[in-house]
């Protein structure tokens, strides 16, 4: 199976959190990871994505971008990831913080897929991206048992 925290699944970065998830300083709410402005953000991480794929037209290539593979295909080849996916059955687990980024687009990712192949997303309230690899010296058995799960 696949086992995944706070999975950056849409590099083309069109998920509504961006937004409703911006971190801000007055009130110390949303993703402490993500720090930068809504549009920064999303602007900055789109410019990495591009290098990391090779260009802005492979944003959404579901098989560059996972996002993707649980949205309507349109060639022919990104259908079959699907399809190898749902004969496959391959368990797919996330774990993710309310409060974060990418919150959006894992759940997302979870509904649209649910159904076809086992998918699991675990979210966790007030919680920030990759919160479970943070260590505390106080115990936090809610990170405890997301790292159990993994």
């Amino acid at each position: 199976g696949v086992a995944t925290i706070s999975p950056w699944l849409d590099l083309s970065c069109g998920s509504p959190t961006y937004v409703s998830n911006a971190f801000s300083s007055q009130g110390l709410t949303g993703d402490v990871m993500f720090r930068s402005p809504a549009g920064k953000c999303r602007e900055e991480f789109r410019a990495c994505a591009a290098t990391y794929v090779g260009s802005e037209d492979d944003l959404k290539r579901p098989l560059l971008s996972p996002y993707w593979i649980a949205r309507d295909c349109q060639q022919s080849d990104d259908a079959l990831v699907l399809d190898k996916l749902q004969r496959a059955q391959v368990p797919i687990w996330a774990c993710a913080g309310a409060a974060e980024t990418l919150a959006g687009e894992i759940l997302d990712f979870e509904s649209r897929l649910k159904g076809r192949i086992p998918v699991e997303v675990w979210l966790h309230e007030g919680a920030f991206h990759v919160w479970p690899l943070f260590n505390s010296s106080k115990r936090f058995r809610s990170r405890d048992v997301a790292m159990e799960n993994l």
